[in-house]
Formats: structure tokens, C-alpha cells, sequence
């Protein structure tokens, strides 16, 4: 974001060939930031009167620490690109009178699972939770073992049905390997890589990557909900779940915190 619309797109904008206004060509301007400032964030919103606001976590984490002009006209809020800890919508509801949506998605699928906004989608959100799968997708959690759907409660691979009509991955240029390993070896589904649980609901819980889980006394351990709570303090800027090698179980769980120091 900046202060000032940088006019109208470019013509390469218009026809959609620059990635980062894929799908404006009937916007009249781009606002571009060029480093994030919460004070700044919060003059942008009121004076351009936005109503609908979508920020990472740590953007949220860091507005908090900020006071809200009394301006800002914000209708709806959503969150993506990490889990969206309880203290930030606590912070919303109570600063802003407003609850965050949060959703998931990747640059290789588009947002695939959602807390909606739309009328004939919208339901209460549960905290923690990234939301159910996206008309247009059909996302299964496999066990982390098998290509069978986990039991409800039970963390498992997060995968997208090949069939869903929204899902157009099929690869990443000049990396075939890359791209076939993100495929079942039936083809039946895509990969995200990442590790979740559906309750009985239907409501999905991000656990981590599936590459970021500790093996600690036989039992896998994912990080999130170990780190999660640590940023619950609001000097702290981040936290991060380490395995540190112990003869006994192999691994043992321990923390790194940035904290943030005002003097």
C-alpha cells in the first residue's frame, strides 16, 4: 500500500500478464507498499475508507500494538498464509468489533478451504480452525502413512481431489520431477504438503508441514500446537518448535522465541 494511487494499470496489467494484478483489468489504480508499517496500514484504511481487509497473522499480531483511528470503517476481515492464533481474533472482536476469517491456499491451487463470506456459505466460525473445503475443490485429509482418509480428529496429509474442477496444477516448468511428486502415484490427488485434521463437522485444523513434524518417543508431534500459545504475548514477535536430539526418545521438543524488547 501507499498514499497515493499510482493511476491507471499499465496495458500489460490490463491484459493480465504482470502476476502481480493477474485478475484487475478493470481496477483504475494499484496501491503498492513498499515496507509494512503498522501506523502507516492504519492511515491507508481510514482514509481510503476499505471495508474489506485481508492481512497475514503478523499483520494483525503487529496492528494490535497500534491505536485504531477512530475512522476506520472495516466491514470484514480475513487471514491467510499462516495459522491464525485465538488472541488475534480476540484482540479483533474486542478492538474493531469484528471477527477474522481465516482460510487456506497456495500459489499452486488458489485458496481451497475457507471460513466464507458468502451469504449461501457463511456459518460460525470455530476458532483454530482454517475453515471448510471451497465449492470448486474436494480436500481430503489422508493418513500420514497410507492414501486412506484419516479418521476425524486424527492428523493426516492435506489433499485435493485431481478432479475438482477449480484445481488446474498440473506441474512446475522445467521441474517435472518436482511437480510429479506432488501427485499421489495414482494421480488421484494432489499434495499440499501440509499436515491437518477434520473434525466431525468438517471443519479442517492446521497441524504443520508435513515435513515439520518431530518424532519424539514414537510419537509424531506436529509443531503448531506447541507454538502457537507462545505468541499468544504481545512482545513477543515470533516462536518456533525445535526437536533437539535426546538419547532416550530421540527428540525432544524446545523452544526459540523472538521477543520483542522496549526500553
Amino acid at each position: 500500500m501507499c498514499q497515493q494511487p499510482l493511476g491507471p494499470l499499465p496495458r500489460r496489467v490490463r491484459a493480465g500478464k504482470w502476476p502481480l494484478a493477474p485478475k484487475a483489468p478493470r481496477r483504475r489504480s494499484l496501491l503498492v507498499c513498499a515496507a509494512f508499517d503498522p501506523a502507516l496500514t492504519w492511515r491507508v484504511l481510514e482514509r481510503f475508507g476499505v471495508t474489506n481487509f485481508a492481512a497475514a497473522p503478523t499483520v494483525y499480531r503487529a496492528l494490535r500494538n497500534s491505536a485504531v483511528p477512530d475512522g476506520v470503517a472495516l466491514r470484514r476481515l480475513s487471514s491467510a498464509g499462516e495459522p491464525l492464533t485465538p488472541d488475534v481474533i480476540t484482540w479483533s472482536e474486542r478492538a474493531l468489533g469484528l471477527a477474522i476469517r481465516d482460510h487456506y491456499g497456495q500459489t499452486e491451487t488458489g485458496m481451497t478451504v475457507v471460513n466464507a463470506w458468502h451469504p449461501d456459505l457463511l456459518a460460525d466460525i470455530k476458532i483454530g480452525s482454517m475453515g471448510r473445503p471451497m465449492p470448486g475443490y474436494t480436500v481430503e485429509i489422508l493418513g500420514l502413512d497410507s492414501e486412506e482418509p484419516a479418521p476425524a480428529g486424527e492428523a493426516g496429509r492435506v489433499a485435493i481431489a485431481t478432479s475438482s474442477p477449480l484445481l488446474t496444477f498440473r506441474g512446475y516448468r522445467n521441474a517435472p520431477e518436482a511437480g510429479a511428486a506432488r501427485f499421489t502415484a495414482d494421480g488421484k490427488w494432489y499434495l499440499t504438503g501440509d499436515v491437518a485434521s477434520r473434525d466431525e463437522d468438517g471443519y479442517l485444523t492446521f497441524a504443520s508441514r508435513d515435513d515439520d513434524v518431530i518424532l519424539s518417543c514414537a510419537d509424531n508431534s506436529s509443531t503448531e500446537p506447541a507454538r502457537a500459545p507462545r505468541l499468544v504475548h504481545i512482545h513477543k514477535r515470533g516462536a518456533a518448535q525445535s526437536g533437539f536430539r535426546q538419547l532416550r526418545c530421540g527428540f525432544a521438543c524446545g523452544e526459540l522465541s523472538h521477543v520483542r524488547v522496549r526500553l
